[in-house]
């Protein structure tokens, strides 16, 4: 895990310049690339959760191949690629949201797919820009190891499409610094993941999670307690 005490800040901005990334790998072009082409934060739809894709955020890549150790070493045939944010506030109280789709009253930290060619750490800053609308992070830590997590029987045999050849998803978990205030969070555009959100103890959440992921949050609180313990400490 590497603690990053500096805390480096990257503030997902719309008023950016084209090609503020450029993705890695022999399978990509620079036409692959993403370009953010707003020029003012006014311009972009609330709802649309297609322009937030492509205006979503000002990286330095060198910096953010840095930050992660390694590719995922699973066959993409098995578990598919994504990302988790664990993403605390000044008081020491993580973002949980629950989701459009919940019967259970769980809750849950966003997550999301790395697409083909795609840095994690800027995977992490799009996935939060898309689901929560978020901008203002700093980068504090990450879990090294990639964690998996298998479908239940029941989710598997109501998966369709690309979805019904993963077993499971195997994680990278990054933690992030909320540098912003709450009027900067929207749930509300038009592909919506979350129903509403709260801030809360890190520690609680294993046991709002969905059951199948129980294991994994487990192991962000170890991993990430110390880190919030002692932004909660500090309290800015």
């Amino acid at each position: 895990m590497q603690p990053g005490r500096a805390l480096l800040q990257f503030l997902v901005q719309i008023n950016c310049r084209p090609a503020l990334h450029q993705r890695s790998g022999p399978a990509c072009s620079p036409a692959t690339g993403r370009q953010a082409c707003l020029s003012h934060r006014d311009q972009l739809p609330r709802r649309d959760r297609s322009l937030r894709r492509r205006n979503a955020a000002k990286f330095d890549t060198t910096t953010a191949q840095c930050l992660t150790t390694r590719p995922a070493l699973v066959s993409t045939q098995e578990y598919r690629r994504n990302v988790g944010i664990c993403l605390v506030n000044s008081e020491g109280l993580v973002f949980a949201a629950r989701r459009v789709d919940d019967s259970q009253g769980t809750w849950q930290m966003p997550q999301g797919g790395i697409d083909a060619c795609e840095n994690p750490f800027v995977a992490a800053a799009r996935e939060l820009l898309e689901e929560t609308g978020i901008r203002s992070i700093e980068f504090v830590a990450q879990i090294d190891q990639w964690i998996d997590y298998e479908f239940p029987t029941t989710v598997q045999s109501a998966l369709t499409g690309c979805w019904t050849k993963y077993r499971g998803q195997t994680q990278k978990w990054m933690l992030f610094k909320f540098c912003g205030s709450d009027s900067e969070i929207d749930l509300d555009f038009a592909d919506k993941e979350f129903l509403e959100y709260k801030w809360a103890e890190l520690h609680d959440l294993p046991e709002k999670v969905v059951y199948f992921k129980q294991h994994v949050y487990q192991l962000v609180v170890l991993e990430f307690g110390p880190y919030i313990d002692r932004i909660k400490k500090a309290g800015t």
